[in-house]
């Protein structure tokens, strides 16, 4: 900048006054494009004054400014703040805060999104699948009647016991039955079952006519019934759950192992009163009395007119009929009539131990099952996979009948049965 020189001391202020220049100054401002930063610098303004031969007035060339917005005043407070070193962790803060405020809400809200997410489609589902596989399935009967050739009528009473702390609803389901323990695991029967809830304890009984999907598990299941003290079938089924507070429904799969009483094979199984008759009725039997058969297990079947095979030490000695055959739990007494082959039966009792106490050991075998005129193979292979075991007292029948059994192997003439 140029000094003026100073008036002569004689001369005295005129009209034209020497115009003072503004003070210098500089504006930066910093441009990004093409990847280079440009400085503009405001250059300082040019004394003004006025030539007093041409009257023209000196200056600087006008500057346009660009303009200054309150983010660019506060950039400039934090650089220049930054650029002298006194930039405090708050200030850093605030000025972060200031410029990416939106881009913290953005990232909020997909949090909030995702978790909201995360909670109803996997949070809650797998707690859903955890309440439905901590319920327990208690079984208090299951009762097989109205059985046909291909099927049957199945009810079954039984309890669900959950945590009740979410309430929660089980829609109804199709389900299906096997043995859990016998390899492939191949299901025998279809249930329809109710909705249910998450109470503590729910009842869950049904009724309904079945169709034999496979007759060999069905028949297998019926040979571990008879034969076992104890087996696990498993009811299985795709199903939905509705938690309380929530309009979706989420799948669950149900799946429960019941471990059941078997029939133990009719171990105890007894004739506590019978009748010898030497001559046969017009159906050939000549052998009559009560039979008792112990059911240990919580299944009622609707067996039908029964007929076993009746074994005396591994001979066939006969046919036993035991007609209208419902087995319930506990004991059960039927009435049969046999068509006995006596000769067997003389040749045996006169050996040792035998004759001693008359009792002879027998065995039964199943040999037909007939039900309202069908035959059912299933529960007469089940009969026939096994022998029951009975003692008859025939030396108490034969005393009714005025006859002594001795230890001979003489035979006596009033010994004398028809074959």
């Amino acid at each position: 900048m140029r000094a003026q020189s100073s008036p002569p001391a004689n001369q005295t202020h005129s009209s034209r006054h020497s115009i003072r220049p503004p003070p210098s100054y500089a504006i930066r401002r910093h441009f990004v494009g093409d990847e280079k930063e440009i400085q503009y610098e405001n250059q300082p303004n040019r004394e003004k004054t006025r030539d007093s031969s041409t009257g023209h007035q000196g200056g600087g060339r006008n500057q346009i400014l660009p303009a200054i917005t309150m983010s660019d005043k506060a950039d400039r407070v934090y650089e220049h703040a930054e650029n002298s070193g006194g930039l405090t962790r708050g200030q850093k803060l605030k000025r972060h805060c200031a410029r990416w405020w939106w881009a913290h809400l953005l990232v909020f809200i997909a949090i909030v999104v995702l978790v909201v997410c995360l909670i109803i489609f996997v949070a809650v589902p797998r707690i859903a699948q955890q309440r439905v596989d901590g319920a327990d399935l208690t079984i208090q009967g299951i009762i097989l009647s109205q059985a046909q050739s291909e099927n049957f009528t199945m009810a079954i009473n039984s309890t669900l016991r959950a945590d009740d702390s979410i309430h929660a609803v089980i829609d109804p389901f199709e389900g299906v039955m096997y043995l859990e323990d016998w390899e492939p695991q191949t299901p025998f029967a279809r249930l329809q079952f109710p909705q249910t809830t998450s109470a503590s304890q729910s009842a869950v009984n049904l009724t309904q006519f079945i169709d034999i999907l496979d007759m060999n598990a069905f028949t297998v299941f019926n040979t571990w019934v008879l034969a076992n003290e104890t087996l696990r079938v498993t009811v299985e089924g795709d199903t939905r759950l509705k938690v309380n507070g929530i309009s979706r429904k989420y799948p669950v799969r149900f799946k429960k192992v019941v471990e059941l009483k078997g029939l133990n094979n009719f171990n105890g199984i007894t004739v506590p009163e019978s009748r010898v008759q030497l001559t046969p009725d017009e159906n050939g039997d000549n052998f009559f009395g009560t039979v008792a058969i112990p059911n240990v297990s919580l299944l009622t079947f609707d067996i039908g007119n029964t007929t076993f095979i009746n074994y005396l030490q591994g001979q066939n000695i006969g046919r036993v009929f035991v007609d209208n055959m419902v087995v319930r739990p506990g004991i059960n007494n039927f009435t049969m009539h046999a068509n006995i082959s006596q000769t067997p039966i003389l040749q045996v009792i006169q050996q040792r131990p035998f004759c001693e106490h008359g009792v002879l050991p027998m065995q039964l075998q199943g040999d037909n099952v007939v039900n309202n005129g069908q035959y059912l193979s299933y529960y007469k292979d089940s009969l026939a996979s096994t022998n029951q075991s009975v003692e008859i007292d025939v030396g108490a029948d034969l005393e009714e009948l005025g006859l002594t059994i001795t230890c001979s192997d003489a035979r006596r003439a009033g010994l004398s049965f028809v074959s």
